[in-house]
């Protein structure tokens, strides 16, 4: 047998718990994996069994960039409605009675009014 695993709300849910030896690969197909498992960290290659020498991934390097996507500053606002900032949030739990899980926030920066 090479996998099973308990069907639970239609969904099969695998044992992964197999002997490392099923598990081998050489340092080329360790980049692959990497690449196919949506570029896991060291601690989960290590749990799966695969070799943790992932070299030089692009991917990985850009994400673990800390660039600010927006400046702290804000060009200052002289009329109302001229500058508007706006935030959906959620899904929030529990909904709201009418049912709604999302809320917008809006502020209009020369007044500082705030819309929920």
């Amino acid at each position: 047998m090479i996998l099973y695993g308990n069907i639970i709300d239609r969904l099969m849910y695998i044992n992964y718990n197999l002997p490392k030896l099923l598990l081998t690969t050489n340092n080329k197909e360790s980049n692959i994996w990497h690449d196919r498992l949506g570029h896991p960290g060291i601690s989960v290659l290590n749990s799966m069994g695969l070799p943790t020498n992932i070299s030089n991934c692009l991917v990985c390097q850009r994400n673990k960039s800390h660039q600010l996507p927006y400046s702290n500053h804000f060009e200052e606002a002289k009329f109302p409605l001229d500058c508007r900032h706006l935030d959906l949030v959620g899904p929030i739990s529990p909904e709201y009675l009418s049912g709604c899980s999302y809320f917008l926030t809006i502020v209009d920066q020369a007044k500082g009014f705030k819309i929920i």
